[in-house]
This record gives structure tokens, sequence and C-alpha cells, in this order.
């Protein structure tokens, strides 16, 4: 299922794609208008709970209020945190303080980011690491262990492909 924003001659619109077919459609005056009641639509036609194998075996998860990605039971993920729809928070990690998971990032083990941190593309969070203050990371690269990142940005590759 997708979710697709569009500017038309009467405003903008919102569209919800399933299996290349339209299933919902509606006009509104601006386009964040229309993306939040877009979202709110897709999150009321989405599954609130399912079992998923994050790759450990299968759990309970859930999708966030904000954004609609998945988080393990297992996890935590406060009210004021993002998880992008094809995100997912799984093991003990924890997602807090107004930080954001977008696109396809994975933040799991005992891993935790919070405190506005943005989390972006491909990029893996795990083991232990920590990644706060207005941190942002993008690319395609796993930050994990011990590593602390506080209020740093980081763009780039692969730093470790071990997981």
């Amino acid at each position: 299922m997708n979710l697709e924003i569009k500017k038309t001659n009467n405003g903008w619109i919102y569209e919800i794609i399933e299996e290349r077919m339209l299933t919902w459609k509606d006009n509104f005056k601006s386009a964040k208008d229309a993306l939040d009641a877009g979202s709110k639509k897709l999150l009321e036609l989405l599954p609130k709970e399912q079992t998923l194998n994050f790759g450990n075996g299968s759990v309970v998860a859930h999708q966030h209020k904000n954004g609609g990605g998945w988080v393990a039971d297992t996890a935590y993920v406060d009210d004021s945190a993002y998880i992008g729809l094809n995100a997912v928070v799984y093991d003990q990690a924890q997602v807090l303080n107004g930080a954001f998971i977008f696109n396809h990032a994975k933040v799991y083990g005992r891993a935790k980011v919070f405190e506005n941190a943005q989390i972006h593309d491909r990029v893996r969070v795990f083991g232990d690491a920590m990644i706060y203050g207005d941190a942002r990371i993008y690319g395609q690269m796993s930050i994990h262990n011990d590593t602390n990142l506080h209020n740093g940005f980081l763009f780039g590759g692969s730093l470790d492909d071990s997981n």
C-alpha cells in the first residue's frame, strides 16, 4: 500500500494505492493537509498488529502511530518519535524524545536514538550504540557496538557490512 500526494488544478489530493489500484482518494487545500489526512487514512487501513520476523525469529509487532513503521513489542518507542513506514525498531532498542527514523532504517539490539536525532536511508543502528542530540545519519552504513554520536552528521557508504 502506498500513499501519494499530488498537486491538481483544484488543490492537493492524496491517493492510497494498493496492488496498482486506487483504493482511496480525497481533495485538500494544502499539501500538509493532504499528507496528514492521507497518513491517518493509511494507518486506518493497515493492520494494527502482526507477528513479524526481524531476523531472530517471530515476534509480535505493531505500527507506530507517527509514521506507521513497525515496532516489535520488545522495543520501546515513545509517542514523540516518528518511525517511517518502511523503518523498523526491534529487539530491546529505544527511540525517544522526538527522534526520527526514516526510509528503510533499522534500530535494534540495545541501541538508543533520542533527543531529535534522525536516522535516514538504509542506516542500521544496533548493539549498544547511542545516537542523540541533533545527530543526522544518511546513506548505507552500520553504527554499532559502543558508538555514541551527539550533534554530528554522517553521510556515505557502508562502514561495516557484517550485519
